[in-house]
């Protein structure tokens, strides 16, 4: 087998059980890995309405829509009234708690995960991890334009 392909396969594993612990982690506060995502984007500022989310997401409005309506229904966003198109999102006490909560114990879960490797190791997997994303988004934002000349927004 072709080193390339191997080391592929093995990120591919990487991110399934990575991906399963996480959201692990997340159903232990009743929470899915994109409603997090989206309590991480209102937390930090980073968005304030459903189309910032989405568009910074990558995901169709329906389907946030749906994710939205989970968030709210727990008590952990709150839509605001608005006169204009756009509902103003915002983050509840109990959801800045929540989304607090989250980070800390995926965090501690990562720390763990992760304390088999040295910091250098640690920060080599990172470089190289980024060179490939630079790579990646260099023809994946080629790509984008070309399907979708008026979104441009970077994937978290």
């Amino acid at each position: 087998m072709a080193p390339s392909l191997r080391f592929w396969l093995t990120l591919s594993k990487l991110h399934h059980l990575l991906s399963r612990r996480l959201e692990q982690v997340l159903s232990s506060l009743e929470l899915t890995g994109a409603q997090y995502r989206v309590l991480k984007l209102l937390a930090e500022g980073k968005a304030s309405s459903a189309g910032e989310i989405a568009q910074q997401l990558d995901v169709s409005p329906g389907n946030l829509t749906g994710i939205l309506d989970r968030l709210e229904q727990g008590g952990w966003i709150k839509r605001e009234e608005s006169c204009t198109r756009r509902r103003p999102l915002q983050l509840t006490p109990e959801g800045k708690e929540r989304y607090q909560e989250a980070a800390r114990r995926l965090a501690n879960s990562l720390q763990e995960l992760f304390a088999t490797l040295s910091p250098n190791e640690l920060a080599e997997l990172e470089a190289l991890g980024t060179r490939l994303l630079e790579r990646l988004g260099e023809e994946s934002r080629y790509e984008h334009r070309e399907a979708h000349p008026f979104r441009d927004a970077p994937r978290i």
